[in-house]
Parts: structure tokens; sequence; C-alpha cells
């Protein structure tokens, strides 16, 4: 698996979440159980050395990443997110997140295959 692959980061985990980001025109994908999609953007941001800016999330009770970051050196843009399943060697990406009100991107998904497991198969079922 792509375990060394800063752009693909996934988990074993059988049903968890996942965001699609453009970082400075490049596209990233990260899979992972436990945490909120917030949480996930910001990993990324933090590990391409992006500072953010945060808002209010849904229920106005935490501040999370602004979903676009326009600030010179500081680009990026989260176009999908939501739920997956793993069976096997097939993901399927489906729902939506909450806070950002956003489901899965099927031009994202296309853009970040070729740093993506060639094993595996990923499917957008929404």
């Amino acid at each position: 698996m792509a375990e060394n692959n800063p752009r693909c980061h996934m988990t074993n985990h059988l049903e968890r979440k996942f965001v699609q980001v453009y970082v400075r025109g490049e596209p990233f994908i990260r899979f992972e159980m436990g945490l909120y999609h917030a949480d996930l953007l910001g990993l990324i941001l933090k590990s391409e050395g992006i500072e953010f800016k945060t808002q209010l999330n849904r229920d106005e009770d935490d501040r999370i990443p602004t979903p676009k970051g326009e600030d010179a050196g500081n680009e990026y843009e989260l176009v999908g997110a939501g739920k997956f399943t793993r069976v096997g060697d097939k993901i399927t990406m489906f729902d939506k997140s909450f806070d950002y009100r956003i489901t899965p991107n099927r031009e994202h998904l296309e853009r970040v295959k070729p740093h993506l497991p060639k094993d595996m198969e990923f499917i957008i079922t929404n």
C-alpha cells in the first residue's frame, strides 16, 4: 500500500471518513478512522506546512479550518469529503461532511488515482 506516499494516506479499518483536497493545485486524499473531516483537512495542511484560517463549525461550538485558503503560498481547497467502507481491495466512498456540506468528488478522484494503490478499486456512490 502507499504508506510512504504523502498524497495518499489510508487506514485499514472498515468504515471511516475521508477528505479530498487540492494543495497548490495538486490532489491529496486522506482516509482515516476516528477523526472529523476538519481534523483530516488540518492534518493535510499541517503536513504541507500550510497555515490556515478557521471558522465556526456547523454546530457553532468549535473552530475548524476554512475549506479554502487563498493567502499567497497557502493555496488549498477542500473539494470532497464523506465516509468510506473498505471491503477487501474495494473502497466505496459515499455520504457527505456535516460541517463542510460537501460530498465525494469524482473529478478529484480521477486526478489523484495515479497516487493511489494500483491493486485497489475506488467507487463513489452518490
